[in-house]
This record gives structure tokens, C-alpha cells and sequence, in this order.
């Protein structure tokens, strides 16, 4: 199956999609994965170039000192590319298994309000996952997550993340 990058078409088209695309993940990790399901990320946009969460701080994730806990903010940025993974690999009918091998965190401002989680490096995601299926073999992608506090454009955190993904057979 030959599939060029181009073809794909925008996901973020509205909040309908998104907020369906939100559900989804719900119900995914409250079956298999459930400390995900306690963060309750939302998907807030979700194109061919970038995809953005929204964490929300909430009195779940919220330390003593008024900010956010690690954990919550980790699975943040560790969710980011497994939903540009997933969905990419919906959009391409490749199915792959997809691992974080190694993740470092630079914390650079107190996340005490809600925090947007981004990432650019969905094209080559879907470069790997399109490459991965053509020579049988596993992909390793560095990603970068920069967090804000929501309405700030100053970086709160950035997540640099090494990703291997591998694309599956079809039987």
C-alpha cells in the first residue's frame, strides 16, 4: 500500500471530532491504563503538524504547594505522542506497537494552572510508522513536548522523549 504524507486530511476539524476523540481515549484508559484515565487529558488539537492536550488542575492533581504533581505532568507529555501514534496509524490502516524508551524532563516554571501539552513532530511519526511498514523494522524517533500554563505562552516544561514504534503485520 503506498501512501504519501500529503494525503492525509486535517483531524482537527471542529470540536465534535475532538471531543469524540477525547471519549475514545477515556474509554481506552479506564480499561488499560487507568492512571491516564485519572489525569483525563483532553484533546484540544489534532492535525497532520501538531497535537495539543489539555491537563486540567484539579484537586486529584494538585499537590500541597498548589501546582502539579510530576506524575500528572509526565503522563501529559508521554500522551501527546501515543495519541499522534494511534491516530496516525488509524488514518494509514497500519497497525503498531509503540514504546517510550527513554524520557527527560526540563522543569523550567511552577505548573499551577491548567497545562497544554505540545508537540510538532507529527510528520515524522507518520514518516516512521509509513517506513517501519515498508521495511519490517522498529523506528526510534526523539520527541520533543513543551508544556505551558494554560494562557501563558512562556514554556513551562519541555519533554524530550525517545519513541520506538514498529509497525505490524496485517494477519
Amino acid at each position: 500500500m503506498k501512501t504519501e504524507i500529503n494525503q492525509m486530511l486535517p483531524l482537527d476539524n471542529g470540536g465534535r471530532t475532538l471531543w469524540k476523540r477525547t471519549l475514545e481515549l477515556w474509554v481506552f484508559t479506564m480499561i488499560k491504563s487507568p492512571m491516564i484515565f485519572f489525569v483525563r487529558p483532553y484533546i484540544t488539537h489534532l492535525n497532520d503538524a501538531r497535537t495539543q492536550i489539555l491537563v486540567k488542575l484539579n484537586r486529584k492533581n494538585k499537590n500541597p504547594y498548589g501546582s502539579m504533581y510530576f506524575g500528572s505532568l509526565t503522563v501529559g507529555a508521554e500522551i501527546v505522542p501515543g495519541i499522534t501514534v494511534v491516530t496516525t496509524s488509524r488514518q494509514l490502516n497500519i497497525p503498531v506497537s509503540f514504546l517510550v524508551k527513554q524520557f527527560n524532563g526540563n522543569y523550567k516554571l511552577k505548573a499551577n494552572s491548567d497545562m497544554v501539552f505540545v508537540s510538532a513532530d507529527n510528520a515524522a511519526i507518520k514518516q516512521a510508522i509509513i517506513d517501519s511498514s515498508k521495511d519490517g523494522c522498529a523506528k526510534t524517533l526523539t520527541i520533543t513536548v513543551n508544556a505551558y500554563n494554560k494562557g501563558s505562552e512562556e514554556v513551562s516544561a519541555i519533554f524530550v522523549m525517545d519513541i520506538s514504534l514498529k509497525a505490524k503485520n496485517k494477519e
